[in-house]
Order: C-alpha cells, then sequence, then structure tokens
C-alpha cells in the first residue's frame, strides 16, 4: 500500500503473505495479527519515531517500512484487539 498525504491505519490485518507499506507525511500504524518471528522486517524513517526495530532478518514473510515525515508504530500479535 502507498499514500501521500495521509495516515495508514492498520486494523488486526491478517496476512499470508509480504506486506509492504510506504508513506509521506502521515502516519503509519495499527497492528498486525501473528507472530513477530513470521516476519523479515525492513524499514526506513526520516523525519518521524517508530517502535520497529531496524532490520530482522529471520522469518518467512517481509514486512517492509517506508515513511517520510511521520511516525511508524506497528504491534505485532497473536491477539485481535
Amino acid at each position: 500500500m502507498t499514500n501521500n498525504n495521509g495516515d495508514i491505519k492498520l486494523n488486526n490485518i491478517i496476512s499470508s503473505g509480504d506486506i509492504y507499506l510506504t508513506n509521506k507525511n502521515g502516519n503509519i500504524e495499527g497492528n498486525i495479527i501473528g507472530s513477530y518471528d513470521d516476519y523479515i522486517i525492513s524499514k526506513t524513517i526520516k523525519k518521524g519515531e517508530t517502535n520497529l526495530t531496524s532490520f530482522k532478518e529471520s522469518g518467512n514473510k517481509k514486512l517492509n517500512v517506508s515513511n517520510n515525515n511521520g511516525n511508524i508504530y506497528i504491534d505485532i500479535d497473536s491477539k485481535v484487539r
């Protein structure tokens, strides 16, 4: 998903494959249902904060997140919120 000038909100996302999120001038936030161990995580952030690790290279699915002028707050958890 790609977005410009607004937020990307994730609400109990269940994915059987890779997740790619790109945003400019807004936040990326929400939760993904699953295990943290399932994902290879890469992120790029400019002018914002994040709760994601810089890079995690083990897993069977990709979580690729990029944001410019906004924050990234994504939780990966097995519980529906």
